[in-house]
């Protein structure tokens, strides 16, 4: 993930990167779900959508955060965000 300044109650499409292994390859469709880890819940008061995602399409998705607070947050690049499970 990049790093992004989420100013106060805004939105925004992130790419995130989500690494793959030699079996998603052999598959059609490497469809995954995205989710916000443990860690994002409890460290920012941001929302992220849920977001089912295609890793053999593209090398980064794009999930949509959601800032309902009226300050400033900023997400930085590596940082532990989401969960992903193949679907």
């Amino acid at each position: 993930m990049q790093k992004s300044d989420s100013g106060g109650l805004t939105e925004a499409l992130l790419d995130v990167y989500i690494d793959r292994e030699e079996s998603d390859d052999c598959l059609m469709a490497a469809e995954y779900i995205v989710e916000p880890s443990n860690n994002f819940k409890d460290k920012y008061q941001l929302i992220m959508a849920s977001t089912l995602v295609d890793i053999n399409t593209l090398s980064t998705c794009k999930v949509r955060v959601l800032n309902p607070m009226d300050v400033e947050v900023t997400l930085r690049q590596n940082a532990d965000l989401m969960s992903v499970e193949r679907s």
